[in-house]
Parts: C-alpha cells; structure tokens; sequence
C-alpha cells in the first residue's frame, strides 16, 4: 500500500474524523467572462468579479484497525494533551516569548479549566469532574508554590464555580510557568472537595490524570511544555480542550486562552474486551460516513420526546434521545503539507493546513508565508483564512468500492468549501 495522508473531517461538534487519502485533488475555476467586440478584428473583453468555485476531490482507504492481543483482548489508553508555554499566543495569533512583566501579564491570575474524563463520559454531573489550575505570581519563588486549600472560581464556559489548585511562582520566566502546571498534578496538590473520577470517590487532579515536563514545542526548550495523559481510559476526552481565562473584562480571557495548547486531547481507546471495542473494521468506517454523507442535518432539530410531551425518562435513555441533531454535521476538512517558509532554526520543516480566503484580504495573507497555525491546532469556523486551521465547507458526495475477498475498501470523498450554510 503507497504511504497514506492523514486528513480530517471536522464535525459541527468539534470531533474529528481521522481517515487516510492516498491522493487529493484541489479545483479552482474562476467565473470569467470573456467576447468579441463587433468590428474589433477580434479583440477581446472580460469581466471577473473574483468570483470563484473550488472543489476538492480525496481518493481515500479504509482499513481494519490492528487489535494488538487477538479479538479477545487489547489494552486501552487514556487521552492525551501536550500543552506548551514556550510561546504565548493572543486571540489565535502565535505570539513571541514574552519575558519577564509581559509574560507576567499573561499568566497572574490566570485560570486553566479543564474536564475529567468521567466527566466527559457522563459519568459525573455539577461541579464534580471539572477544575482548574490557577496561576499566582511571586517574584521571591525559586519553585513552585501549591496552595494547601482550594479556591473557588467562577468558570465564564461552564457557567459554575469550580475548585482550582492555587500555585505561585516567579511567572516572569516560560520554565516556571510550566513547572507551576506541572505542579498541580504532582500529590502534593490537596483534594479538591469535588470528585474527578472513579465515579466520583477520588478528588486529586493526580488521580485524573499525570503529567510529565517536556519540550517546548515551538522553541525547543526543555521543560517548557506539559504532557496531561488521562489515567481512565477511553474515547471521551477525545477532541476536547481546555481553556485559560482570567476575570471577566481581562483582554487576555478566551478560549486557548494566552497560552498555547497545541492540540486538543487525542487517541484515547477503551479496553477492548471480546466484540466489545473501539477497534473498527474497514467495513464500519465505511459505513460510519455513509451514514453522516447520507444523513445529517445543517441545523439542529428539536426532538419531540425531549421537548417535553412525552413522560420522564431514565437518565441513560436521555443519552441516546435528547441531544443536539446537527452534531455530526461535517463543517470543515484539514488536509496537511509540509512548510518550510515558517519553519524555524530547531525545525526544518513543520506540518500546516491548506486553507482558503475570501473578500477583500491583503495578498500577504493568502499564502503559505501567512499560516502560522499548526496543522494539529483545533478547527474554528468563526475565524478567518489561515487562523480557522483548515477549510469550511461540506461533503457533497461519497462513494466507495469493495472487491470480494479483499481487506481494504477504497472509497472517494467530493469536499466543497462553503462559508455559509443555510
């Protein structure tokens, strides 16, 4: 089999479907109109308006994933996220290393918030299963500094108050900033008052997950960077991220927040038991598309039973019929390249997203010298050109093919890039 490209379809919901292309092929056919003037000697006018249509055709396979101990046993893993603080980013943009009172500005008094993830299962309901990490400054502090009693703060995204783990540090340095993170997933954290995970019975952030110092991606610097890996495992947290805020009215609040998470959490896998798995076959990835290409909704649908004329139901029946209907909706496509031009003296190459623009955008940010966002970034229909890690749009046809006796079906995704869909 040819090396494969890993691409992925972007649900409404933020989940990724990761699939593997063999080819792409991009289209752009401008609407360009063009004549003769009569009694000219055949000059020619036209018109363009910059009007513009681009499709995109993916010549994709689908495999049987590899179950490492047979049918009947395969170990999980917990989701992971790298979370780097050798860079400082504002609003989306990649920013620069920000020493001393500007990196201060950043990081004193800032609130990482992140989920468990019995919590993202579902398994855990209110306050339980969600906290933060709140940072303090003290320009004295040769180490990390972990505050003996929780704190309380209000979280804008949940809308609740949550316990956070208070650590200070000298935040006037990218390695402290991380070592105080790091700090609040060692055992000397308290216990938070609320549960976390096994069904809410252990209330450290250690219990949740562990965490390990790495190298700052951007820069290359060690012990700059911080690996959360969930100690449960599972898909859950898969595709969820965390978010950094300060109090309200800060210009620095917002989800990503003034650090860098380069990644959402990935490659959580449930433990595989007998038929039971998260392991899929060639066949039900297949049919996994077919079923959203063939059936999906652009806007969410209220459902009847849950709109409350119907009688009380169990909270697991809830799960399977109260939700949102349009989650599944596919709204955008990552398709990475190799790029040099933004590359730096520690990388010889980094990984992008193609992408597209359009109105009226200065032609310095329509290339490749403009994407700064790692092809591994999260996906954000509200931002423009470069910064929305990916293109917008629909998959507009899907066919595939299996040949009798074979293990592998070969299929073709149509992908066209739209802005607005009503």
């Amino acid at each position: 089999m040819p090396q494969l490209i890993p691409i992925r379809l972007v649900r409404s919901d933020g989940q990724k479907i990761q699939l593997d292309a063999t080819s792409f092929t991009f289209g752009v056919n401008r609407e360009v109109g063009a004549m003769n003037v009569l009694f000219s000697q055949g000059f020619r006018v036209g018109t363009d308006l910059n009007q513009s249509r681009v499709s995109i055709i993916m010549d994709v396979v689908f495999t049987d994933d590899a179950m490492s101990s047979g049918a009947y046993g395969s170990g999980g893993r917990g989701a992971s996220l790298t979370v780097d603080f050798d860079v400082v980013k504002q609003l989306s943009e990649w920013g620069i290393r920000a020493e001393g009172s500007d990196l201060l500005d950043y990081y004193d008094g800032t609130i990482v918030s992140l989920s468990t993830h019995d919590r993202a299962a579902g398994l855990l309901t209110g306050t339980n299963g969600i906290f933060g990490v709140k940072f303090k400054h003290d320009a004295s502090k040769t180490g990390a500094s972990i505050n003996g009693t929780p704190v309380d703060v209000w979280n804008p995204f949940v809308k609740k108050t949550i316990k956070a783990i208070e650590v200070t540090h000298d935040l006037t340095q990218h390695v402290n900033v991380a070592a105080a993170f790091y700090a609040a997933f060692t055992s000397s954290a308290p216990t938070l008052g609320v549960g976390l995970v096994d069904g809410g019975t252990n209330e450290k952030p250690s219990a949740a997950f562990t965490a390990t110092l790495t190298t700052g991606f951007m820069t290359g610097t060690a012990n700059e960077g911080v690996l959360l890996v969930s100690a449960q495992h599972g898909t859950a947290l898969n595709g969820q991220n965390i978010v950094s805020f300060k109090p309200a009215g800060n210009t620095h609040m917002g989800v990503g927040g003034p650090w860098a998470g380069r990644m959402g959490f990935q490659g959580g896998k449930k433990e595989i038991v007998g038929a039971l798995s998260e392991s899929l076959s060639a066949g039900e990835k297949a049919q996994n598309i077919l079923g959203i290409v063939s059936n999906s909704n652009s806007t969410d649908t209220q459902n009847p039973v849950a709109g409350g004329y119907g009688a009380p139901m169990p909270e697991e029946a809830e799960k399977y019929i109260i939700g949102n209907y349009n989650e599944d909706y596919i709204v955008g496509l990552q398709i990475p390249y190799e790029s040099l031009i933004t590359s730096n003296a520690n990388q010889s190459r980094v990984v992008r997203n193609f992408f597209t623009t359009n109105g009226l955008v200065h032609s310095s940010r329509k290339g490749s010298e403009a994407n700064t966002k790692m092809a591994t970034d999260g996906f954000d229909t509200t931002a423009e050109g470069h910064l929305k890690g990916g293109i917008e749009g629909v998959v507009d046809r899907f066919d595939f093919t299996y040949n009798a006796g074979e293990n592998v079906y070969e299929g073709k995704l149509s992908f066209l890039p739209v802005d607005k869909i009503f």
